[in-house]
């Protein structure tokens, strides 16, 4: 660690501690000011936080006490835990990894029950932020509509829009077992839905492989009670991730928007079955091509052209 890292990190670490002792001090009466001692209470731990008592000096009584970390109004966790949950997850790691980490530091760290519970209550908070943007989201994009074709649209009516579609998967190849499709409104550019796809669950590749070895009745009544969890809700291969994402997308196209436009790159096969199951049945839905794709495509059969021509006085140029 060099020296300017460690005197910041010094630095924060005596400014917060200033303002806890301070809040401390504030809360104590003035006839208690004098022969006070600073302790910590390593049996009052939790996590990354400890509590920190001030005794008196004459009758060791404790005259006031903090927590390092404030507290959650809505669940009174500890935000340091759950910062620190919520990073970790960002980096993508794990309880192991994130008490090793903490052991280098000389920090306390969180048990992997803790852990766990912590990830599940963020994602909850996650979904519901989430469901509250989305709903916000779709008002916007009927009202830019609306604002952009100079027509009043009530409530009840159903707005045809042009949507880009395209996937991405966790790591690049074709063995990849994690994909994200997203369509977002060409208008406003915001994400109206996206659908994530799994072919692995880390649940299933530890503790279900380890059952299945041990019994196979045993691992039938395990997996009963873990299918509402379990991660994976795709079974075919990585390549049609993308086109079984578009399926779902387009079955389940948000009410009163029909997506009549798809722009995508090169690839047909999504939208392909997207016009084979006929989503909002007999409106025809088009595909326009990107600009980029086309102009990548353009310039690869070019080049290529340009290398391979049999006329040697015939140059290609291009852009």
């Amino acid at each position: 660690m060099s020296s300017s890292l460690r005197a910041e990190l010094l630095f924060f670490a005596c400014s917060f501690l200033t303002s806890r002792i301070v809040l401390l001090c504030k809360q104590v009466p003035k006839k208690k000011a004098d022969g006070l001692t600073l302790h910590s209470d390593d049996n009052s731990r939790f996590g990354l936080v400890l509590k920190l008592k001030l005794y008196c000096d004459n009758c060791g009584t404790v005259v006031n006490d903090v927590f390092t970390s404030e507290r959650s109004l809505n669940d009174k966790k500890f935000s340091i835990n759950t910062s620190a949950v919520v990073a970790s997850s960002l980096c993508g790691i794990g309880p192991l990894t994130f008490n090793n980490f903490c052991e280098h530091l000389d920090l306390p760290g969180l048990s992997a029950k803790n852990f766990y519970n912590r990830t599940k209550s963020i994602y909850k908070d996650a979904e519901d932020v989430r469901q509250a943007l989305h709903s916000k989201t779709i008002r916007l994009v009927r009202k830019e509509h609306a604002k952009n074709s100079n027509s009043a649209l009530s409530d009840d009516d159903i707005l045809d829009i042009a949507v880009s579609f395209d996937g991405t998967w966790m790591t690049r190849g074709h063995k990849s077992m994690i994909g994200v499709s997203c369509v977002i409104d060409v208008l406003t550019g915001y994400v109206i839905d996206f659908e994530v796809l799994s072919s692995f669950c880390q649940t299933c590749s530890t503790t279900g492989t380890r059952l299945k070895a041990q019994s196979p009745a045993l691992y039938k009544e395990w997996f009963e009670s873990h299918k509402p969890d379990c991660d994976i809700n795709y079974t075919g291969s990585s390549g049609m991730m993308e086109t079984h994402a578009a399926e779902t997308l387009w079955r389940r196209s948000i009410e009163k928007f029909h997506y009549t436009t798809m722009l995508s790159d090169g690839d047909s096969k999504a939208f392909n079955k997207v016009c084979e199951i006929k989503p909002h049945g007999e409106v025809p839905i088009t595909k326009e091509e990107c600009v980029n794709h086309v102009g990548k495509r353009m310039g690869t059969a070019l080049r290529f052209q340009n290398l391979h021509t049999s006329i040697s006085n015939i140059n290609f140029s291009y852009k």
